[in-house]
């Protein structure tokens, strides 16, 4: 004989549903705060070591950028709190001087990084790279008529990666801030290339590269940092995806 549910069992169902999803709220918002004050903050002393290639390798000792800076900030809490904001302690010490550097010369300017990888490196989906440390996606830095605005990153647009620029960059009332981006990429060039790091290529929408080359500093940019020609299997029109090498790298295969 099959047991009904008694009348107090069925009221209670959705209050012990609404409880348990309250509790879960409450407890990943309260990770989400910890996270924000620093109090996870897994980086460590040791150096970290990078394996084999973007596409096939892993990494030692990996270290997680900082959620929020005084012009920069990750594309969502929720990829800090999972750690898939985790590099390279060599890139995390390029990335952040970079901000640093551009804060000093135009304080107003404002940056979001994407996916990194994972703190030990290896299959990072859905990415088809990020394996060693060295590969970091850069959100376009965006402007509207009003001036320095900040990119969607929500789960909406599934955290910035959904968002569709057309060819010349433009998304509604923002477009691309070019000489923003310039500036981001410049630096990161010139950090990097002080500390014995370059960057290998970056990828970046081919038709947005066209736009870029309009500008004088964006062709003496695509002469500088080699950009990938051909067409990757996403389309990178909200981010740049920058790959580092690192001196000790140079004989990896990619």
């Amino acid at each position: 004989m099959n047991r009904q549910p008694h009348t107090a069992d069925r009221a209670t169902s959705p209050f012990r549903r609404a409880s348990i999803l309250l509790l879960a709220i409450v407890i990943v918002s309260g990770c989400l705060f910890l996270q924000r004050q620093g109090v996870f903050d897994f980086t460590g002393d040791e150096p970290s070591l990078s394996i084999g290639s973007s596409v096939s390798g892993s990494l030692k000792n990996g270290k997680s950028l900082p959620c929020y800076g005084n012009n920069f900030r990750s594309y969502h809490s929720l990829g800090c709190l999972l750690r898939r904001n985790s590099v390279h302690s060599a890139i995390l010490e390029i990335i952040l001087e970079t901000y640093a550097e551009i804060e000093r010369v135009r304080p107003e300017l404002r940056y979001v990084y994407g996916e990194t990888g994972w703190p030990r490196g290896g299959r990072f989906r859905p990415h088809k790279s990020h394996q060693n440390g060295l590969c970091v996606d850069f959100f376009v830095p965006v402007r509207s008529s009003t001036g320095v605005t900040d990119l969607d990153t929500s789960l909406l647009t599934k955290f910035g990666y959904g968002i569709e620029f057309d060819s010349l960059g433009k998304l509604k009332e923002n477009e691309i801030d070019w000489e923003s981006m310039i500036l981001h990429i410049h630096t990161l060039q010139s950090v990097a290339n002080r500390r014995g790091v370059t960057i290998k290529f970056a990828i970046f929408d081919n038709e947005l590269q066209k736009s870029l080359a309009r500008l004088p500093r964006g062709a003496q940019l695509l002469g500088s940092v080699r950009f990938s020609r051909l067409a990757s299997w996403v389309r990178h029109d909200e981010h740049y995806h920058i790959e580092f090498e690192l001196p000790e790298n140079k004989s990896a295969v990619p």
